[in-house]
């Protein structure tokens, strides 16, 4: 299905209940394998829908592999790409679906889990349902901040994702959220805006979206309950 970071992903059928299943078979070799495995542990914790749930975690002598559910849909980079940007009331309807997505990451465990790879191409529409897949980046706040290298998609990556020396938190992730209403807006993301990109946008929406992108993360929406809330105020 596609190679990432720290391995590669494979459809799987489980042949005694003709299910699908995704496969995530990492090299133990792999320089972080040890904190992929330790992710892992925390995720398979999640039971949330629009999430993958987590079926078993097997290895053998050279890989680590990750059982998931296998999510059907379309990604919503290919939605765009294919029929062109939404309409606000559909961007804001979406979004308020990642919110929630996100906000029970940052919420389901002791330690708020960050996705820091919200993108276009790690979101799948199914049945008018957003669900969030490859965690490949994720990891506790703590744990996450104290990383030597960070990862991000460009043009969706807030600031610190670019540097090491601030930590990380569930504002990394507030960021990411406005770069994709923009995205769903506008078929680009912020770093590739041209003129006339947010004329579409009423007042309130873009008032939204720059809040969530300001590069001061005290200026930003601290939770994504609260950019949830002031999404419900676009008309």
């Amino acid at each position: 299905m596609g190679a990432g970071r720290t391995g590669t992903v494979w459809k799987a059928v489980h042949l005694g209940l003709n299910e699908y299943r995704a496969i995530k078979c990492v090299p133990k070799t792999h320089k972080d394998y040890e904190e992929f495995r330790r992710v892992a542990l925390v995720l398979k914790e999640l039971k949330y829908p629009g999430i993958p749930l987590v079926y078993d975690l097997e290895e053998d002598s050279h890989y680590f592999y990750l059982i998931e559910e296998y999510l059907e849909g379309n990604s919503l980079y290919d939605l765009i790409q294919d029929q062109g940007p939404f309409q606000e009331a559909e961007a804001v309807r979406y979004g308020r679906q990642i919110c929630s997505l996100v906000e029970y990451l940052h919420h389901s465990c002791d330690k708020p889990i960050l996705h820091l790879d919200l993108q276009p191409k790690n979101l799948m529409l199914w049945k008018d349902t957003m669900q969030l897949i490859d965690f490949d980046h994720a990891g506790e706040a703590d744990s996450a901040s104290l990383q030597k290298e960070r990862y991000g998609t460009a043009g969706c990556a807030a600031p610190e994702l670019y540097t090491t020396d601030q930590s990380l938190d569930q504002r990394t992730d507030i960021y990411a959220i406005g770069a994709l209403l923009f995205f769903m807006g506008t078929g680009r993301s912020p770093e590739n805006a041209v003129c006339g990109d947010t004329a579409q946008f009423g007042g309130r929406l873009k008032a939204v979206i720059e809040r969530c992108l300001d590069p001061r993360r005290e200026k930003r929406f601290q939770t994504a309950e609260e950019l949830s809330e002031a999404l419900c105020t676009v008309k």
